[in-house]
């Protein structure tokens, strides 16, 4: 018999959602609520009116925690990370469906009002690269915390949120997505550092041109689910003889993080899996790293049996990232593996969420 040597599953993943994730620093915890009301107000009601807009709309609230293994003066300020389109770095453009102040087209700023401790202070989000300071070199310390972010749209040529009552506005760019995404970083050990793994959308809702929603109203509530597969170090390999038979080896687990409603009686989505070896039905391959030579094994999602682009039900799903089911290999049959070329196998499987009401 030829010795063998470990295999490897290489699991990645296609997620269909997007939305923060935990955080990537065990100091912190990070929780975004995107605005369903964005009615177009004064900027004095917002709290804004030193900036120079005279109406903005609500974006949405970030809120930052720290945990127990959290100390001060380890980390320092906070960034916006940008990604996606975000008006060529200076300004985003809104159509109205009316004519206000003989105009249609308005021009508008993204803004962050930063409390934290007894402090506000409030900043225009410049994008003139795609990290912009929200609280610069500032040490964090405990007696800050719970540091509050909330972001604007601040709107030009715009006098009184009288003058838009009735009025309804898309972003002007189609290709959008919208404000687009961020992370939030800090600072630790002289580098920046996301605080959230995945990036969160300001306005998960489209609002572009062309869309069928529009800003200056109450949105319809909606719910974003993240998918991510996550792996130990202990995981990312397997000795073939844990998963012969009736063995199990696990290497990873399935989260599913749920954001974005108030109340959530009932939600679920399912996950596919695809076998990147060319595997069918219920078998799923290993493949040598240097030859075609396959090992057929079976993929399991908790207990059940995963067939190849078949649609798994994940049922009655809680808001938050405590949604998990682990991820096993199993029933390789020692005749498959008896006479094998020794080596490492690898195999990549794409995994998918989708709504059960889009079914």
């Amino acid at each position: 018999m030829k010795h063998l040597k470990k295999a490897s599953l290489l699991i990645l993943l296609l997620c269909l959602f997007s939305l923060q994730g935990l955080s990537a620093l065990a100091d912190l915890t990070v929780a975004y609520e995107e605005e369903l009301d964005t009615t177009i107000s004064s900027s004095l009601y917002f709290g804004i009116q030193s900036l120079q807009y005279p109406v903005a709309c609500h974006v949405g609230t970030l809120t930052l925690s720290y945990t127990s293994a959290f100390a001060n003066n380890q980390l320092s300020g906070l960034y916006l990370e940008r990604s996606g389109n975000w008006g060529n770095g200076v300004e985003y453009w809104l159509q109205s469906s009316r004519s206000i102040n003989w105009q249609t087209r308005f021009g508008a700023q993204l803004i962050a009002k930063v409390r934290y401790g007894y402090h506000t202070d409030l900043k225009i989000i410049n994008w003139s690269d795609s990290t912009f300071p929200l609280l610069n070199s500032t040490a964090l310390k405990k007696n800050m915390f719970p540091i509050v972010i909330d972001f604007y749209l601040g709107i030009r040529n715009i006098f009184y949120g009288s003058q838009a009552i009735g009025a309804a506005f898309q972003f002007e760019d189609e290709s959008g997505p919208n404000l687009g995404d961020f992370k939030l970083l800090t600072q630790k050990n002289w580098s920046l550092q996301p605080i959230n793994d995945t990036p969160a959308s300001f306005f998960a809702i489209n609002y572009n041109e062309g869309s069928s929603n529009y800003l200056n109203g109450q949105a319809d509530p909606q719910v974003q689910a993240t998918l991510s597969i996550e792996q130990d170090a202990s995981e990312e390999s397997f000795p073939l003889a844990s998963a012969v038979n009736n063995g199990r080896a696990q290497v990873g687990q399935a989260r599913i993080t749920v954001s974005g409603a108030q109340s959530l009686p009932s939600y679920g989505v399912t996950i596919s899996f695809t076998d990147g070896n060319g595997g069918t039905g219920y078998i799923f391959n290993l493949k040598h790293e240097h030859t075609d030579d396959l090992i057929p094994f079976s993929l399991y999602l908790g207990t059940t049996h995963v067939q190849n682009m078949t649609p798994i039900p994940w049922e009655s799903l809680q808001l938050g990232s405590d949604n998990l089911r682990s991820l096993y290999v199993g029933n390789i049959m020692y005749q498959d593996i008896e006479n094998i070329i020794a080596g490492q196998y690898y195999d990549t499987i794409t995994a998918t969420i989708t709504p059960l009401d889009t079914n």
